[in-house]
């Protein structure tokens, strides 16, 4: 392990490429590197010319120590070169290196850019050449500058990230058709089961106002020379007893309604029915229903339809 220090010149890649991206760094002409803890000191595999190094140097732009794999290039004896410069992957950078020399040769990019674009490669986002590309377009888009670098790069374009990235956006957008269909699926399903719900309680509605009006239309008739209020407003029904009361002419059944707000209202009329009209009655426990009462005509006591009930409905409010 060799740990001299040693001063390279170096290449035209070096200076105006690798430098810029890798390290934000752009050098004048004539600059050179001084390399430090050089170590893992290694012969090419393709040119017995060049060798490899790990190696640190210091910024001169932020004073501080960088590390780098370096490829020197020693066939001239006089002038040892840097020849390029990486940090990662070998073939992906060695990959970019070239591209990046294309890209400047055409005049597509320039060094003060891949310093721009050196923030990119810190991070990660930028390593690949598609990468490097991409970066490139949204920089060349942001200043203004309209030139056909995506033309010129065709056959940068060859590991399929277009057809990737088209992929996935297919394979979300399918993802988010499934979940609509299912939410739509899911939203029907609801909706049908509401309707039976509704129709069964209809259906319940509707039977329960039958016998109601059944049982009504009796005690009705046995009355008929009495005259019904209208329906009072309604009130939620939570109860109905048939209990036993003492009046002036003795002990009585009634029928009690006891509702929500601390109310009961109750009837004596034809206590034959008491039980058959409990029954139905309690099937309303819950629900708001709506009394009347019925009174003779020209008779100075009235019944109050606050105490008192002749007949009992579903109220037309849920």
């Amino acid at each position: 392990m060799d740990t001299d220090t040693q001063i390279f010149e170096l290449t035209n890649h070096v200076r105006l490429d690798s430098l810029p991206l890798r390290y934000g760094l752009l050098l004048d002409r004539g600059c050179k590197l001084e390399l430090s803890d050089i170590e893992n000191h290694r012969v090419d595999d393709k040119d017995k010319d060049a060798y490899h190094i790990d190696a640190k140097f210091i910024n001169p732009k932020t004073n501080r120590i960088e590390t780098g794999h370096f490829v020197i290039g020693a066939n001239n004896p006089r002038r040892v070169t840097i020849v390029t410069i990486y940090k990662h992957s070998v073939q992906t950078e060695w990959d970019l290196s070239t591209h990046m020399t294309k890209l400047r040769g055409d005049g597509s990019i320039t060094p003060e850019q891949l310093v721009e674009l050196h923030s990119y490669y810190k991070n990660g986002t930028l390593r690949s050449v598609s990468q490097l590309i991409d970066k490139l377009s949204d920089l060349k888009s942001k200043s203004g500058i309209k030139e056909g670098l995506r033309a010129s790069s065709k056959e940068l374009s060859k590991k399929d990230e277009t057809i990737k990235n088209t992929s996935q956006a297919l394979r979300k957008t399918n993802q988010a058709l499934e979940v609509a269909r299912k939410e739509k699926n899911h939203a029907q399903s609801a909706q049908n089961q509401a309707e039976r719900e509704r129709d069964k309680v209809l259906e319940k509605n509707k039977e329960l106002s039958s016998q109601m009006q059944d049982i009504h239309n009796k005690v009705k008739a046995t009355s008929s020379s009495w005259v019904t209020s209208d329906w009072l407003d309604p009130v939620s029904l939570i109860e109905v007893k048939i209990e036993t009361e003492s009046t002036r002419s003795g002990e009585k059944d009634a029928l009690v309604l006891y509702f929500d707000d601390g109310s009961r209202r109750k009837t004596y009329w034809d206590p034959a029915t008491f039980n058959i009209r409990k029954g139905i009655y309690k099937k309303l426990k819950g629900r708001l229903v709506q009394t009347n009462v019925a009174n003779q005509p020209d008779v100075e006591w009235q019944y109050s339809g606050t105490k008192w009930f002749n007949g009992v409905r579903l109220s037309n409010n849920p």
